[in-house]
């Protein structure tokens, strides 16, 4: 008398194929929607082969893992990534989370893969070769196939790498098929830089915004569009005395500066390392935002509080940049003469500014290490607060060597940031109380 039987048949009144077993531990039972014979046929022999080894006493949970459409480990892989995340009330981490694990259904329908069993190392290799030759189609399936960048061919092997570590880590997995050195990232020979800008080339991008509304700007609009160009300006300056990054810089609120002390601090929920971290303010910029947030507050008729954002705005309750950043970037750079791109093909934009606060701390002969501390690029590993800040104190040292050009651009307090729009508007200086001479013109006005 046979203990296991098994069949396979048309489901009734659809174009799937049914599968029908009975294991006498068990019962009958029934899996749906096998989209071809074929595979409805692959899984009752899985289940044949799983019930003679169990009876043989050497079957393991991986068996039974491998026999698992490889939708559902994507399902728990994308859920465990969820579970990872550092800043729970950020939309970053569930864009990376949908992203990866769309990445990662691409690549398996690709390979064509449908269970673990089908994920080899030849897989793997083949599909990424494919990206860089352009045969792998898009993951909507749309337009001609193109050549990948060696940037998104890296994205999907460290994908793939996760994925693999996941399922080794959840025994899904007896071994790694892949890892670091079977599937390396290749180095991007050719990638594109952004173009980095001396300190005297910022000083310059920060005065063209606003000098090029009230050259060239229209008349009707030249009040809201100055609002706008100062708040740019800022933005620029900002970034290059800090080398904060975009985001950081959208989220920046008055909270995070400690003027008296001269620290910004950046909080776990904003750092791209999930922890919080300082930052030494250069004196010049120190001296520029207490002279804003008292001319902010004089604009007002009431203290600034320190929730609000110093040059972002809130978009639908998400701290925002300013729309279209990097194109009105480039117009002033190139009402200023300045490069807009970079030899290699890289584009100016905010990001840019970062580079170009690194590159001039290099070429005042800072140390790489101090460099790489003031970018943070490195863990703060401290023992005790006290020590912190003075490792602060000797950073501010070497972030002053920066001039102080940038910080000293007449047109970062001329007049007010933000507030009511209409009516006449006055360009005034903070401190003298006085109308201000306007920046220096780059071109005769139209």
């Amino acid at each position: 008398m046979r203990d296991w039987t098994g069949s396979v048949f048309r489901t009734a009144g659809q174009d799937t194929f049914s599968a029908k077993w009975k294991d006498h531990a068990k019962g009958w039972r029934k899996t749906l929607g096998f989209a071809t014979k074929t595979d409805a046929n692959d899984f009752v022999a899985d289940k044949r082969t799983e019930y003679r080894r169990r009876a043989r006493g050497d079957w393991s949970e991986a068996d039974e893992h491998a026999r698992t459409p490889i939708a559902e480990h994507v399902e728990a892989f994308e859920r465990f990534i969820a579970g990872r995340s550092r800043r729970r009330n950020d939309t970053r981490d569930d864009k990376h989370r949908k992203l990866t694990a769309a990445r990662m259904r691409h690549a398996f329908e690709q390979m064509k893969v449908r269970n673990l069993r089908g994920l080899t190392l030849d897989a793997c290799v083949d599909f990424l070769a494919g990206l860089l030759a352009g045969t792998a189609t898009k993951p909507t399936g749309k337009g001609d196939s193109k050549p990948s960048s060696i940037a998104t061919r890296n994205d999907y092997a460290q994908a793939l790498r996760m994925f693999v570590a996941f399922c080794v880590r959840t025994e899904r997995l007896l071994r790694s098929p892949i890892d670091e050195h079977t599937l390396p990232d290749l180095e991007a020979v050719d990638r594109k830089r952004r173009p980095a800008l001396t300190a005297e080339q910022v000083a310059l991008l920060v005065a063209a915004g606003p000098q090029r509304v009230l050259q060239r700007g229209p008349k009707a609009t030249r009040v809201n569009q100055l609002v706008i160009a100062h708040r740019r300006a800022l933005t620029v300056a900002i970034a290059f005395y800090t080398g904060l990054r975009n985001s950081e810089l959208a989220r920046l609120s008055w909270s995070w500066l400690d003027l008296r002390e001269r620290v910004l601090t950046v909080p776990p929920t904003a750092s791209k390392s999930g922890r919080e971290e300082l930052v030494p303010l250069h004196n010049a910029l120190a001296d520029l935002l207490t002279a804003i947030r008292c001319e902010r507050a004089v604009e007002r008729g009431r203290p600034v509080a320190d929730s609000e954002l110093v040059v972002g705005s809130m978009v639908n309750g998400t701290p925002k940049l300013p729309k279209n950043l990097p194109v009105r970037l480039r117009d002033d750079a190139t009402f200023a003469d300045l490069p807009t791109i970079d030899p290699t093909g890289g584009k100016l934009d905010l990001h840019a500014i970062r580079t170009s606060f690194a590159n001039a701390l290099d070429e005042l002969g800072v140390p790489e290490g101090v460099v790489g501390e003031l970018m943070r690029h490195k863990a703060q590993r401290v023992l005790a607060k006290h020590y912190l800040r003075r490792r602060i104190e000797r950073l501010r040292d070497d972030l002053n060597e920066l001039p102080s050009d940038v910080a000293k651009v007449p047109c970062l307090l001329a007049g007010r940031t933000d507030g009511p729009r209409n009516g006449p508007r006055t360009l005034m200086t903070v401190e003298a109380g006085r109308r201000a001479e306007p920046p220096p013109s780059f071109g005769a006005t139209p």
